[in-house]
């Protein structure tokens, strides 16, 4: 083999090189080691001499020293060595390249590249940088794979990108990364939900709702994460105002149609905030005591429903309103206190119960702002009073006369749910409540006649101590 056959070998190395874009090569050598290039490079000079050794020491007779009359000839060497070059180079760009750390130049190379060219920015950076999610690696990908730009890309390409770092992150990232996740209906935030449907509390295999939710919801509080869950439903919600009649909350509920629900946006942040506080009855936590600066955000439920209130079509929901759900509006409503019922119970067990948590003035209370806002809506014409007799019952009196629940949680009830009900709406929702849980009729209960042999005995001291609570109060209509 002559010198011609080798500068073919390396015309077809130096082709294929030049298949690479000059992004990618640019990358490579920056991913190099210092003089790594240069040492290549001087190697291939010396495979070339090796090749022309015999000539070159015919004529300089100090290359003679190093000849020798056994082993193998100099352009055997060359193509040994070569051959270790080439192996050495495709080891180190096909594999070995991808897992050395970049340094600040290469940071510097991809944060550019990203500005200006994002789909070949990503290109080689899954390529070349296979640690980049890895927990470990943290602070050194922090500048990039932080960046708005990559977050709002990648919570649609690889939604669970970001899983493996969420124990590391900080306010400063855990902030923006929460805030793009849930502007975006293809991220890890929906995914996750979506799964997580058939549970109360979040299930193991679903890593970003169980670290945000289950093993560190201080995280969660400390970014003032309700803050953004409440500007994100407020900016929705205005935009589905605007959409008026054509807004899919303003059709009428297709629940015979499975998984329905998902196709309602509004019903994810509903559930991630259920999900938030049953997690937190669960393990006993005390959501006002983990931030200094956030705390339970009692309306954050109710300025929802308001909101949803002031979207009702009337014309819609007059074609409607004689079923359980008229619009998407109100099946979402019925969803949100359905949760809020379901704190209750949760809460009244006697392995969950803390007289000291700040839930049991938290639960009633958010009840009372919701229900504030259903009275409302009965005054703008877009929710009847069937509608609330049956909130009042299956989420809020079932736990009322159930025999777990505690006398301070009682008192709470009364003063924050039950003291606000107007007058007129009193009997209609009694009437519905104690026949659907205690089979009594309004009339046996204003006449405080609560001898019914289905009535348990700790079911008429509530009856009664219920009686006596709405005559103080002035909220039965008298005879």
């Amino acid at each position: 083999m002559d010198i011609s056959d080798w500068f073919t070998i390396l015309g077809i190395i130096l082709a294929v090189v030049a298949i690479y874009p000059s992004t990618e090569r640019s990358l490579i050598s920056l991913k190099l080691h210092k003089y790594e290039l240069l040492i290549i490079s001087l190697l291939f000079l010396f495979v070339l001499y090796l090749i022309k050794f015999n000539e070159l020491s015919g004529t300089l007779t100090l290359l003679q020293v190093f000849s020798s009359s056994w082993g193998l000839k100099p352009e055997n060497w060359a193509l040994i060595l070569f051959l270790l070059i080439l192996l050495y180079s495709s080891w180190r760009i096909f594999h070995n390249i991808s897992l050395k750390l970049p340094n600040k130049k290469t940071i510097a190379f991809y944060n550019e590249l990203m500005r200006q060219n994002f789909e070949e920015f990503l290109r080689l950076f899954l390529k070349y940088e296979k640690k980049s999610s890895n927990e470990e690696n943290y602070d050194v990908f922090k500048s990039i794979i932080f960046n708005p730009k990559f977050l709002s890309e990648i919570s649609i390409r690889i939604p669970n990108y970001h899983n493996n770092l969420i124990k590391k992150m900080d306010n400063d990232t855990i902030r923006p990364y929460f805030n793009q996740i849930i502007n975006n209906k293809d991220s890890i935030f929906y995914k996750e939900i979506a799964l997580n449907d058939n549970s109360d509390l979040v299930e193991n295999n679903n890593e970003f709702l169980f670290e945000l939710l289950h093993a560190n919801p201080q995280k969660f509080i400390d970014i003032g994460g309700l803050l953004l869950i409440r500007s994100w439903y407020l900016k929705h919600l205005q935009n589905e105002k605007i959409n008026s009649q054509h807004s899919i909350y303003n059709q009428p509920p297709e629940l015979l149609i499975d998984d329905y629900k998902f196709q309602l946006t509004l019903y994810y942040p509903i559930n991630f905030i259920g999900l938030l506080y049953n997690e937190a009855i669960n393990q006993k936590i005390d959501i006002s005591t983990l931030s200094s600066r956030y705390t339970n955000m009692q309306a954050i439920f109710s300025l929802m429903i308001e909101k949803m209130i002031d979207n009702i079509d009337k014309e819609i929901y007059q074609l409607n309103f004689k079923k359980e759900y008229p619009t998407n509006y109100h099946f979402l409503i019925s969803k949100i206190f359905s949760i809020v019922g379901n704190w209750f119970s949760l809460f009244i067990d006697d392995e969950k119960y803390e007289d000291n948590n700040s839930l049991i003035i938290f639960i009633p209370f958010c009840f009372r702002l919701c229900a504030t806002q259903l009275f409302e809506g009965n005054k703008k014409g877009v929710i009847t009073v069937d509608f609330i007799k049956r909130i009042y019952s299956y989420h809020l009196m079932d736990v009322y006369f159930d025999y777990n629940i505690k006398s301070r949680l009682i008192s709470e009830i009364n003063e924050k749910c039950l003291k606000i009900i107007p007058k007129e709406f009193v009997e209609p929702i009694l009437k519905y409540c104690l026949d659907e849980r205690l089979a009594l009729s309004y009339y046996d209960f204003r006449r405080k006649d609560f001898s019914q042999p289905t009535i348990k005995k700790y079911e008429e001291q509530r009856l009664n101590d219920l009686y006596e609570f709405l005559e103080k109060h002035d909220k039965m209509k008298k005879e």
